[in-house]
């Protein structure tokens, strides 16, 4: 049988969130937060299995790097109490091969029209899910 689950947060500032902390623990990479100076490890996952950008095609390369496009998202907001971005989890059905799955969420990331990163992930119950972080405010290039 399957199982439904689809979420959206936003995450800011004022709850003590971060937006590179969150993508790095999407990605299971480890990210250098320029704000704080914090370093988030999250290398050890053994869960993702698959990450990666999607951004519109005039976007300039720099924001294909990871911990340089949430750097930028955090330095853009200025508020203590901004919002960062979006983050969107849900289920992938398991009957979906892998290339089917990927080619789903990339339909689905491109249309929230930002730039988003995401995340295949199984975690220990094995229920596929995915996991994306999108940008709120249009990123000037």
């Amino acid at each position: 049988m399957a199982i439904y689950h689809f979420s959206v947060h936003v995450i800011s500032r004022r709850a003590g969130r971060s937006a590179v902390k969150a993508a790095a623990w999407r990605a299971g990479e480890r990210l250098r937060d320029e704000l704080t100076g914090e370093l988030a490890n999250f290398t050890n996952r053994q869960d993702v299995l698959h990450s990666e950008i999607l951004m519109p095609p005039d976007a300039p390369v720099w924001m294909g790097d990871r911990g340089r496009l949430w750097n930028a998202v955090e330095a853009t907001e200025k508020r203590i109490d901004a919002q960062l971005c979006r983050e969107i989890t849900f289920a992938i059905p398991h009957a979906l091969s892998r290339g089917q799955a990927l080619a789903l969420l990339r339909v689905f990331v491109l249309a929230l029209s930002s730039i988003a990163a995401w995340s295949r992930i199984f975690p220990f119950m094995q229920r596929p899910r995915a996991a994306i972080s999108a940008t709120l405010t249009p990123m000037f290039f």
